[in-house]
């Protein structure tokens, strides 16, 4: 197993594949806020993103990723992870704990106070994985749907 930073090389060795399966669990659970996006779409934003993204290889191919940035928050640098997902073969393999501890590694570089992340509340196995490698809730979003 390999931890690293993304090339563009793999968005072709299963990149864009998990990319996808990402953006159709989260479209098929909340299909009024995802806009649906075609293959095209996916792979320029992972090219826009590549330098914001680490990967897990493992036998030649790609099989867990994360995509983080940096932000500023009431005058402290957050390392924030936008999307994550370990392929579905190789999942309970410690791959997530894996990618976290590499992004630990990166928070501490760039003296971020903290790391966040948000999960859908549809997503409850996520919660979970989430809260058993030391997350902690920090808050609550709720929404009001308008008709207008």
């Amino acid at each position: 197993m390999e931890i690293r930073k993304a090339c563009l090389e793999d968005i072709e060795n299963n990149l864009l594949n998990l990319y996808q399966e990402l953006f159709e669990y989260h479209y098929n659970n909340r299909p009024e806020t995802f806009k649906k996006s075609n293959i095209k779409e996916f792979k320029q934003e992972l090219v826009d993103k590549i330098n914001d993204i680490i990967v897990i290889e493992e036998k030649g191919r790609i099989q867990a990723f994360a995509i983080y940035t940096t932000k500023d928050r009431m005058s402290q640098k957050v390392l924030f992870i936008e999307q994550v997902i370990v392929d579905k073969k190789s999942r309970n393999k410690g791959y997530l704990k894996e990618l976290i501890n590499y992004i630990k590694k990166i928070a501490k570089e760039r003296e971020c106070s903290r790391i966040e992340l948000c999960c859908w509340e549809f997503n409850q196995n996520a919660k979970e994985v989430y809260e058993h490698l030391g997350f902690k809730k920090q808050r609550t979003i709720y929404e009001l749907e308008t008709n207008w």
